[in-house]
């Protein structure tokens, strides 16, 4: 009986042993062949965007870029470096009713030709809207915030509409995206203090090496293990939304989501008035279901969307989660 139990034993261990040999092998070679021949394409923000001391980068005016995204997906941006062909007039044209649109690559509208962003789908409801398209990809909140107040405000428009993912929140803790440098926005005594300006200039490309590494690495069996137990890269990176890193910024000082979310003042007699103000969560679905199922607690959404909404509610900001299916998601995802 023991000879039968050993020799079971044996077996078992040896086909242990075998598989983590082949998982090793098998991760190694994924490594290799992602490193070697699959090289990482740089960021595609790099072609039409320029560096800027207050936001750390900005779309160039007035670029032109045929097939940018592939065949028949070109990419435009007019004289202020919104994407668009036409320049945006201060005042309202006579009869119209402008919208404003301001986020991350979701609305820029990455991999997609100038007409088809959510923000001119939605200009074309009506012949009276006009919509202005300033979303800019790897924005955070912050310099999407930042953006709108400089350049943004000063046009008339009735309203306001601000759409985010889950991972804009977490770019807001860092000094940095990819190749970047960026602004950072903490509260001081209730109020919102700019920080790491003017950003600082460096060199927007990285050595082959470090351009690649991270993708590479992936794909190692003890890399996917050890990211699950810590997860830090995403909250650092802003590709993913890591666990509790939104509540841990706020105690450290970054911009919490209710500071940003107040509702618009109406401006002095003869000044232009911001009549409303929105915001959507265009949610990826790794950020509103996990393994199949909603992610929710107590019949409220988990993370900074969840967070958000009480403070809409208070404001009187209307808020909108919007689902992307997964091709969507990343493909308009930056």
């Amino acid at each position: 009986m023991r000879k039968v139990l050993k020799a079971t034993l044996g077996v078992v261990l040896g086909c242990v042993v075998v598989f983590i040999v082949l998982e090793g092998l098998a991760s190694t070679a994924l490594f290799w062949r992602t490193l070697l021949f699959h090289p990482r394409a740089p960021l595609a923000e790099k072609g039409h965007t320029r560096y800027d001391p207050e936001l750390g980068w900005v779309n160039t005016p007035n670029v032109a870029l045929k097939d940018y995204y592939g065949p028949g997906l070109d990419l435009t941006t007019n004289a202020q470096g919104f994407r668009g062909t036409s320049p945006v007039p201060v005042a309202v044209p006579p009869g119209m009713f402008r919208i404003i649109c301001s986020g991350d690559s979701m609305t820029l509208g990455y991999g997609v030709r100038d007409d088809q962003t959510w923000c001119q789908a939605l200009a074309s409801l009506d012949p009276r809207l006009e919509a202005v398209n300033m979303g800019q990809g790897g924005y955070g909140v912050d310099q999407a915030y930042l953006w709108f107040r400089r350049d943004g405000a000063r046009l008339d428009h009735q309203v306001h509409i601000f759409a985010f993912i889950v991972s804009d929140f977490n770019r807001m803790q860092s000094e940095s995206f990819y190749d970047y440098q960026k602004p950072v926005l903490v509260v001081r005594n209730g109020s919102i203090v700019v920080t790491n300006t003017p950003v600082p200039k460096v060199g927007r490309s990285r050595p082959w090496l470090q351009q690649n590494l991270p993708s590479a690495l992936e794909k190692l069996a003890t890399f996917q293990v050890a990211s699950r137990i810590v997860q830090p890269l995403g909250a650092q990176r802003g590709d993913l939304y890591a666990g509790r890193s939104l509540e841990d910024g706020s105690r450290r000082g970054a911009t919490p989501p209710r500071v940003l979310v107040r509702r618009p003042r109406r401006r002095a007699a003869g000044a232009a008035v911001l009549a409303d103000v929105g915001i959507v969560h265009t949610a990826r679905r790794c950020e509103v279901r996990r393994r199949g199922r909603p992610l929710h607690r107590g019949g409220a959404r988990v993370g900074c969307a969840g967070r958000v909404q009480p403070s809409c509610r208070r404001s009187h900001v209307r808020t909108q989660t919007v689902g992307f299916g997964p091709a969507r998601a990343s493909r308009g995802y930056r």
